[in-house]
C-alpha cells in the first residue's frame, strides 16, 4: 500500500545515488502530500536536498514547502546553505538577496539582514541595487535604535515581501516610524537631539517624503 511505498522510498532516498535519491525524495514528497502528512512531505525535501543541494525543482519545492508552512527560519537556513555552494556569482547574490529579505521581512531581524547584505556586497561592490539596500536598512536601524522602539516591520499594507524593491519599501517604512514618533513628545525630542536630519534628509532624496514630514519632524 501507500504507507509501505513511502517506507520503502526512505530507504532509497538514503542509499540510491544523488541523482536518484533526489527523484525518489520529490516522489516521497507527493506521497506524503497525497497521505495528508504535510511535515512528512517537508522532511522528505529536507533529506533530498541534503544529498543532491544543486538540483534545481527539488529546490524550489522544498522553498515552496517552507513557505507555505509558514518556516521562514527554515527557508533562511536553507537559503543560506545553497548560497554558501553556489558557484555561480548572479545566482550566489540572488540567494542572499532572497535571504535578506526574509531576515527583514518574515523574521523581523535587522541585524543579521545587514551582515547578510555586507556579505553580498563584498562580493559585489558595484552592485548598485545591493547598496541601496544596505543604506536603506541601515539607516532604518539606525533610526529605530534612536527612538529605542521595538518596532521592526512595518504592518501589512497588502504588499508582498519582495514585490517592490527592498529599498523602497524601507524608505516608506522610515516615513511611517518618523510619522508616529511626531505623536509621542518623547521620540521626537530623541530625534530632534540625535540627528534626525539624515532620516528626514534621506527620505527627502527617495522621493517618499513630503515638506510635511521635514516640517513636523
Amino acid at each position: 500500500d501507500q504507507v509501505e511505498r513511502a517506507e520503502v522510498l526512505e530507504q532509497l532516498v538514503e542509499i540510491e545515488d544523488v541523482s536518484a535519491a533526489a527523484e525518489r525524495a520529490l516522489a516521497l514528497a507527493e506521497l506524503r502530500l497525497r497521505l495528508e502528512d504535510g511535515a512528512g512531505a517537508l522532511t522528505a525535501l529536507v533529506k533530498g536536498y541534503g544529498r543532491k543541494p544543486d538540483h534545481p525543482v527539488l529546490r524550489e519545492r522544498l522553498e515552496r514547502a517552507y513557505a507555505e508552512q509558514g518556516d521562514f527560519a527554515g527557508l533562511v537556513q536553507m537559503l543560506s546553505s545553497a548560497a554558501a555552494s553556489e558557484g555561480d556569482a548572479a545566482i550566489k547574490l540572488s540567494l542572499m538577496r532572497q535571504v535578506a529579505v526574509l531576515q527583514r521581512e518574515r523574521l523581523a531581524d535587522n541585524a543579521a539582514s545587514i551582515r547578510t547584505l555586507e556579505a553580498a556586497r563584498a562580493l559585489a561592490p558595484a552592485d548598485a541595487e545591493l547598496a541601496a539596500d544596505h543604506h536603506a536598512l541601515d539607516r532604518l536601524a539606525r533610526l529605530v535604535g534612536v527612538l529605542g522602539d521595538d518596532h521592526t516591520t512595518l504592518q501589512d499594507d497588502g504588499q508582498a515581501p519582495g514585490e517592490s524593491g527592498l529599498h523602497h519599501r524601507l524608505w516608506i517604512e522610515m516615513r511611517h516610524v518618523l510619522e508616529i514618533a511626531k505623536q509621542d513628545v518623547v521620540k521626537r525630542h530623541r530625534i530632534q537631539c540625535r540627528g534626525h536630519e539624515f532620516a528626514v534628509d534621506e527620505l527627502q532624496r527617495s522621493g517618499v517624503a513630503d515638506r510635511q514630514v521635514r516640517d513636523d519632524a
